[in-house]
């Protein structure tokens, strides 16, 4: 019956652990390395406690270990040793698991539950199980009858143990599906918003081109008017320059005129007081 339950509690084991993996592969993160140690060592130890160390059952799965386990004895029926089957006296085993139990509850039940927020729990939860502690005043079948308890009992704190990760894995999870969910509601007024941004830029950036084409037409009307003051500038510089010419000229030719001018005046006023000389001394 302990044997039964204690491969009912490391199959379950197992698959809280395929549990807590698929779970942390569908949330993309790396799973503990505790969880993975207690998949490996509660094959192990079941193993352990049903098989030889070396025997290559121990790497099959726990159905089929059983099986292969039925098959055998059913073919060869060898002595079982009080591990494989509980002992026929009920009394003693009875008394021998209280006193297991009571042992694991007040020797290792503070380990076991160290072990539950430590970085490395394996080491102490299976060290009942798998290096058995000879007792002097017991024989070996009590010693084997008392391992059984304390091994259920590492199992249990190691499922607890595993279902506080899975809790956590499966948290994790639910948050990433409230935040995809947010995401997909919010999709559609980004998408909204997206649009709505897009055709303002498409506005924009029409906008822009009419406003460089109307730069480029002021700049084309800007240079041909430029060109036009320039000839016009031109032109009025060389009309400037011919009409100061003429100016000149017309200036030196009235100078000269006015100079001969005066002096046919200084001639014209001496040959009137000589005529007027020449009166005088006619009447007189």
């Amino acid at each position: 019956m302990m044997t039964a339950a204690q491969d009912e509690l490391a199959t379950f084991s197992e698959e809280l652990a395929q549990l807590y993996h698929h779970v942390c592969l569908c949330n993309n993160e790396t799973p503990n390395r505790v969880m993975l140690d207690y998949y490996r060592q509660s094959r192990v130890t079941r193993s352990g406690s049903l098989k030889g160390p070396e025997d290559p059952r121990a790497l099959l799965s726990p159905r089929l270990a059983r099986r292969l386990a039925a098959g055998s004895t059913s073919s060869s029926d060898p002595p079982r040793s009080p591990q494989d089957s509980p002992s026929k006296e009920p009394p003693p085993s009875s008394s021998s698991a209280g006193s297991g139990g009571s042992g694991g509850e007040g020797g290792q039940g503070s380990p076991s539950r160290t072990t539950q927020g430590s970085a490395s729990p394996v080491n102490i939860s299976f060290s009942p199980c798998l290096s058995p502690t000879p007792d002097s005043g017991s024989s070996g079948g009590g010693g084997d009858l008392r391992k059984e308890p304390m091994n259920i009992y590492n199992l249990n704190a190691i499922i607890r143990d595993q279902i506080k990760h899975l809790q956590r894995a499966v948290d994790r999870s639910l948050q990433l599906s409230r935040q995809r969910a947010a995401a997909r509601e919010l999709a559609p007024v980004m998408d909204k918003d997206k649009e709505a941004c897009m055709e303002e830029l498409l506005k924009l950036k029409s906008l822009l081109s009419t406003k460089r084409e109307q730069i480029a037409t002021l700049r084309l009307v800007l240079k041909a008017n430029k060109q036009t003051a320039e000839v016009a500038l031109a032109n009025l510089k060389s009309k400037y320059e011919n009409e100061k010419s003429m100016v000149t000229e017309t200036m030196m030719k009235l100078r000269n005129e006015l100079k001969a001018l005066k002096e046919d005046a200084a001639t014209f006023s001496s040959l009137r007081a000589m005529f007027a000389t020449r009166c005088d001394e006619y009447v007189t």
